[in-house]
């Protein structure tokens, strides 16, 4: 009789397979985190492409509209947090300057007009010294329709933004959080309607033009005296001192911690900055004044003074990744520091 042999086969045991399926796990989880690195860096190379065009068109109206110079971003009717237009979108005879607006949207009518049909340029069409009564639809208006053809009847500014940055137009009520005002109001449907400029994050970009000509840093809401940049000019999305929308990520108003800087102004900094030891650094050394607007554009810089960032200039914001404005992420049109 002859003996049967068995022939043992290779096989994986138990032990082995958990290595294996841990590893698989491994290299399976490295990757998803490498793409989704490789997404995020996209969108924001998406938000760095959109804020440099809107930088450029901002400069080429600057050029192109003369004495107006960077377009407003708030309403030459107002007084501190209140700025106002006529309703762009009514076709009212006399449409009065009651309608809230940003600095995000006046830089709409700016760059491309609401209708898209280019800037009207911030005239004063009614020779009564301002131009915001004068943005409405209606006869005498900045955007009056020829009612036989359809076209602008008042001359317009070029379009200087191309399709990339119009297709990322939206309105409020396009976007979430769009439907009430921190403090329960709700947002009315004509200033949800406004069109916005947003970044691949789907947030509105924010816009503040500089006020040279300005002492303080920023504005002073116990006294509305003027600073280089004002902090309600975007109050409708960032929140404010007073209401707003709550895009920035949550608003309590008297929490010295609050979660982002474009909601608190907070005008006045410390009278004497203290520098870190390289000399370079502001130490500052309220805790009321860190979170806060003014920290924000504070330019550290300058050691001689405290001074905004592009205090001549303008100011863009994206809220970034983290869709919280006055973070670290945020996207801005001026040196990290």
């Amino acid at each position: 009789m002859f003996a049967i042999t068995r022939i043992r086969r290779p096989a994986f045991t138990l032990v082995e397979l958990l290595v294996v399926l841990a590893i698989v796990g491994l290299l399976l989880a490295m990757t998803l985190a490498v793409l989704g690195r490789v997404r995020l860096r996209a969108v924001v190379c998406g938000t760095e492409a959109q804020m440099r065009a809107l930088e450029a068109g901002i400069e080429s109206f600057a050029a192109q509209a003369g004495q107006v110079g960077y377009p407003p971003s708030r309403s030459d009717f107002a007084s501190y947090g209140v700025t106002l237009i006529a309703d762009p979108l009514a076709s009212e005879d006399a449409s009065p300057p009651d309608l809230p607006t940003s600095g995000a949207h006046l830089l709409v009518h700016a760059l491309i007009g609401v209708d898209s049909g280019g800037g009207p340029d911030f005239r004063d069409l009614d020779a009564d010294g301002r131009w915001a009564d004068d943005t409405h639809r209606g006869p005498g208006g900045a955007y009056e329709l020829d009612p036989a053809g359809g076209g602008a009847l008042q001359p317009r500014l070029s379009t200087f933004v191309g399709d990339a940055v119009k297709r990322r137009m939206r309105s409020l009520e396009a976007l979430k959080d769009s439907g009430v005002i921190v403090g329960g109001d709700p947002v009315s449907p004509a200033v949800a309607k406004q069109p916005l400029f947003t970044d691949a994050f789907e947030r509105p970009i924010l816009y503040y033009r500089a006020e040279p000509k300005a002492t303080p840093m920023v504005a002073n809401p116990a006294d509305g005296s003027a600073g280089v940049y004002t902090q309600v000019d975007n109050w409708l999305i960032t929140g404010a001192d007073g209401p707003g929308l709550d895009f920035g990520g949550g608003v309590v108003a008297e929490d010295p911690l609050l979660l982002h800087r474009l909601a608190k102004t907070q005008p006045v900094p410390p009278q004497i900055p203290q520098f870190d030891s390289d000399g370079i650094n502001v130490i500052l050394t309220d805790p009321q004044y860190e979170n806060t607007f003014a920290r924000f554009v504070l330019n550290r810089r300058v050691s001689a003074r405290n001074t905004p960032v592009r205090r001549d200039e303008f100011l863009l914001v994206s809220a970034g990744p983290d869709a919280i404005y006055g973070t670290n992420d945020d996207l801005i049109n001026w040196p990290r520091e």
